[in-house]
């Protein structure tokens, strides 16, 4: 009964597959024609296939396995679960899990892989080995799936999908790069015809392979089988071609051209179309060559390759088009003798007198008529530039042959007047001026009305005017009568053309040019006189000329009033305005030197200053106030002086000239009175000046204005500025520190006084031999008033209780009085000596009194304060002796002639201290002192 069941479910089952399978499964061929995809909405999958995949899977868990249905079954159950597969997957809506999709591959493999293991006489196993080898290339096995579509291939030679698998076999292969085993299967495609859905894509990739394996001949055959299929009408027209196939021919072309280049290029190029036989779209391949070789720089060879097929087809439609591309090439590369060499070329190949133009009309190549006009116009500008760079007679003459060949060629076009001009224009600068008048007027009257007929009506009077420049006196007046007449003629076919001034303004212009400034003059004036309404150009030529014929004759006045005239009509962009301003500026700078040197000085001063009111602009406006300044300086005109150099320093602050501005400024301020302004002014140029010598000397000078000022602080920093900058010489350096010094004593900063002091005794010491007798001077009174402080010290210190204690202080603060006051004294400068050695006596008395005034026990009875007080007594006693013995040491220097303040004060304190011998020594002494 089960059985039953089955079978007719069996069969029911294969009633529905067998509906099922009638659509066709996806394939490479399929695939290759490369079209984009028609997505439509997802549907669910039908009912039927799912109730045939159920049934099957029922019928395989029950049936017997020895039942002969069963290959058939997993057969179909395999085909339509890649059916439902590939359904699936190409669905844009469906999702499905990467982890879903491999498990169901890998059960369609299982099936396809145990029916061929279980069933190799199967009828039906080359379908079933197809669809395995698809599965596995599917889910990624690569290898296994190049083994059994090699498998098919070699047991199913015949098979129905023995062309797509050798294909598959081949795409496989060629992405493991086994190129020679891909090579095999696609010929094998080929090999089966080009009824094959492969055999176009097996031609390509079969080409592919061959060219991997460096076999460029046998790649090329294969290429030029792809490029032959696609030939219509005699060409390859890739605008009727799909976008899939034009990319394959674009790409076929690229290859080929690889391979040719390979090979050597353009050469074996020659070689295998000629081996061949030629082919319709050789002009692509050499083209895709050249543009590749432009892709990489290599422009030489790229114009090479366009060049080589225009000397294998000269005469071939899209020739003239290539040859272009050989000029592009060069262009491109850099090599402009190379683009002349290429348009010559093509002038000579494609010019209206070639045998290109027998086989095809200018109305069927419009481009290339265009072409050979815009070369032949390029060539004759080229050679006409030429010819004005470098002034040879070759370079004229070829120019000159292009544009006859120009007219020759294009003889009633529009602009043949133009080129015409042209010519004459080169006649003329080859100074063939009776050639070049003829054919100016050639030019101007046998032609329709054109763009330069009126001007070269003019040129031609240009013309006749220089050839009468060059012919000797004698035949001049012959030739000024031709040239009257071509004026006539000019005047006469242009009447309303305002070239009659032009002429008088070349005349001036010639004129000035010559030397001959006065007739120039002349001419321009009447030019202005008579033409007051004239174009505003010539009018400015001719105020030019009379402008410069004046500056020329030192006529500044009439200079000025002329440059004016030429400004006003000059445009404000004008790129000489800025030229004719500095003219101008001149013209006024000029006249003000005429006042300075007839010795009117204020007069020069406010001419130089009216250059900035005229010519606001020029170049030479901070010159002229420069001297403006200087001319107030030397006039004494302190204050206008040092208002204009005010001026100059605020409005040019990067002129040459401001190295000198300060020291100008300086004397003016000085001079005026103006102390603190000349200050700043010396501290300027103390810190700019590039002659040290006078940096220092300006330092000075600053510090002492600001001192005479009385600014205190600046001056202060004056002269601390000068001591950092100019250490050496060091005497100066010393004397600022002593007037730094002096200005600290008065405000009263002692630290700084003390710190100035040790300085002054420390460059003094360190002088080396600068050391003089003023810094030794200074240094000795530094060290006496440093020894000062130090005695004022020692002799506020008094003598208590505990005595030993304090008299241990008392001691050590004398020994240092002692020491300061004996380096005061070793500089030898009389009166700190003296000085010092009175305070060094005084040091040893102070002592002495100090013991006698000092602090007793307070336990001591009558007694013992009695016997204490001697006790004190007998030690100051020593100190007063040797009191007495400096004081007597100081008396002395009178022997010496020295006699002053402190000489005197230690006569005095020694008549205190022995009044018997000194009083009446000190009258002795002043007897003689007065007698001396």
């Amino acid at each position: 009964m089960i059985r039953r069941k089955t079978l007719a479910a069996l069969s029911m089952s294969l009633a529905i597959a067998a509906c099922g399978t009638t659509s066709k499964i996806p394939t490479l061929a399929d695939l290759a024609q490369q079209k984009e995809p028609e997505v439509e909405p997802a549907a669910e999958l039908p009912a039927s296939r799912d109730r045939a995949i159920d049934a099957y899977r029922s019928f395989l868990a029950d049936a017997p396995q020895t039942s002969p249905l069963r290959a058939e079954a997993m057969r179909r159950l395999a085909d339509l679960r890649q059916e439902t597969l590939d359904d699936s997957t190409s669905a844009a809506e469906v999702e499905i899990s990467n982890q879903a999709l491999n498990s169901e591959r890998q059960a369609i493999i299982t099936l396809y892989s145990d029916l061929l293991r279980r069933y190799p006489d199967n009828p039906r196993n080359p379908e079933a080995m197809y669809q395995l080898g698809r599965a596995l290339e599917a889910a990624g096995e690569r290898e296994r799936a190049l083994e059994t579509l090699t498998r098919y291939a070699r047991i199913y030679p015949n098979g129905s999908r023995y062309d797509e698998v050798q294909f598959r076999r081949g795409e496989i292969l060629y992405a493991e790069q086994r190129y020679g085993e891909a090579e095999n299967a696609y010929r094998a495609v080929v090999k089966a015809g080009p009824d094959s859905a492969f055999y176009d894509q097996a031609l390509y990739k079969g080409g592919w392979s061959l060219f991997k394996q460096r076999r460029y001949d046998s790649a090329l055959d294969l290429f030029t089988l792809v490029l032959d299929r696609r030939v219509t009408n005699d060409d390859i027209v890739l605008a009727e071609l799909s976008r899939v196939e034009r990319e394959r021919v674009l790409d076929t072309l690229r290859v080929s051209s690889l391979s040719f280049s390979y090979q050597g290029g353009t050469s074996s190029m020659a070689d295998y179309f000629g081996s061949r036989g030629p082919r319709p779209y050789e002009h692509l391949v050499y083209r895709t060559l050249g543009e590749q070789y432009l892709e990489k720089e290599r422009f030489s060879d790229a114009a090479a390759a366009f060049e080589a097929f225009v000397d294998r087809h000269p005469l071939h439609r899209e020739a003239p088009r290539i040859q272009l591309q050989v000029i592009a090439a060069f262009r491109a590369a850099g090599f402009p003798s190379r683009v002349l060499d290429a348009k010559r070329q093509f002038v000579a190949r494609y010019g209206m007198d070639q045998p290109y133009w027998s086989r095809f009309t200018r109305e069927q190549a419009p481009d290339i008529v265009a072409e050979v006009k815009a070369q032949l116009d390029e060539l004759s500008r080229h050679y006409h530039a030429e010819a004005q760079s470098t002034k040879t007679a070759a370079a004229y003459q070829e120019a000159i042959r292009w544009y006859r060949k120009r007219l020759t060629y294009f003889p009633g076009e529009a602009d043949s007047g133009s080129a015409n001009f042209l010519l004459a224009e080169l006649l003329f600068e080859t100074r063939q001026y009776a050639d070049a008048a003829q054919e100016y007027e050639r030019t101007a009257y046998d032609y329709p009305a054109h763009g330069k007929a009126a001007e070269a009506g003019y040129a031609a009077l240009l013309a006749h005017a220089a050839h009468e420049q060059t012919l000797p006196a004698a035949q001049r007046r012959v030739w000024q009568r031709r040239t009257l007449v071509s004026s006539e003629r000019f005047v006469e076919r242009f009447p309303e053309h305002p070239e009659s001034p032009k002429v008088l303004a070349r005349m001036a212009e010639q004129l000035f040019a010559a030397g001959d400034g006065t007739a120039a003059s002349r001419a321009a004036q009447r030019l202005v006189e008579r033409y007051p309404q004239t174009e505003p150009s010539l009018r400015r030529s001719a105020w030019l000329v009379i402008a410069h014929t004046a500056f020329d004759r030192t006529d500044y006045g009439q200079a000025e009033t002329s440059y004016q005239q030429v400004l006003r009509l000059t445009a404000v962009q004008a790129k000489d305005r800025s030229e004719l301003i500095d003219r101008l500026g001149a013209t006024v700078y000029k006249q003000a030197e005429q006042l300075r040197m007839a010795g009117d000085l204020a007069g020069a001063a406010t001419g130089f200053l009216r250059v900035a009111q005229v010519a606001p602009t020029s170049t030479i406006r901070p010159t002229a106030e420069y001297d403006a300044a200087a001319a107030y300086l030397e006039a004494r005109q302190w204050v206008p002086a040092a208002q204009v150099l005010e001026a100059f320093r605020r409005n040019y602050p990067q002129h040459p000239l401001q190295a000198q501005v300060s020291e100008k400024l300086a004397v003016a301020y000085l001079e005026a009175g103006n102390r603190g302004a000349a200050a700043v002014e010396f501290t300027r140029i103390a810190g700019e000046h590039k002659d040290s010598g006078v940096r220092r000397e300006a330092a000075w000078q600053a510090a002492e204005l600001y001192e005479q000022e009385g600014a205190v602080g600046k001056a202060l920093a004056a002269w601390a500025r000068y001591v950092t900058d100019h250490a050496r010489p060091v005497p100066e350096a010393i004397e600022a520190r002593y007037r730094q010094l002096q200005l600290q004593h008065k405000q009263g900063d002692l630290q700084q006084v003390r710190a100035l002091r040790n300085a002054i005794i420390r460059a003094d010491r360190d002088a080396g031999k600068e050391r003089t007798d003023r810094t030794r001077f200074l240094a000795a009174h530094a060290r006496l008033a440093l020894a000062r402080d130090e005695q004022a010290v020692y002799a506020s210190l008094r003598l208590t209780e505990p005595l030993k204690r304090s008299l241990q202080r008392k001691r050590q603060a004398m020994k240092g009085t002692l020491a300061a006051l004996t380096a005061a004294a070793e500089y030898n400068v009389a009166a700190v000596t003296t000085e010092a050695t009175f305070r060094s006596g005084e040091v040893y008395r102070q002592f002495a009194k100090a013991l006698l005034g000092s602090e007793r026990p307070g336990k001591l009875n009558a007694e013992e304060k009695e016997e204490y007080d001697l006790l004190l007594e007998e030690q100051a006693f020593p100190f007063e002796e040797k009191a007495i013995e400096v004081h007597a040491i100081n008396t002395r220097r009178t022997l010496d002639g020295v006699y002053d303040e402190w000489v005197r004060n230690s006569y005095r304190r020694l008549a205190e201290l022995m009044p018997v011998r000194y009083k009446k020594e000190e009258r002795s002494v002043q007897a003689y002192v007065a007698l001396d």
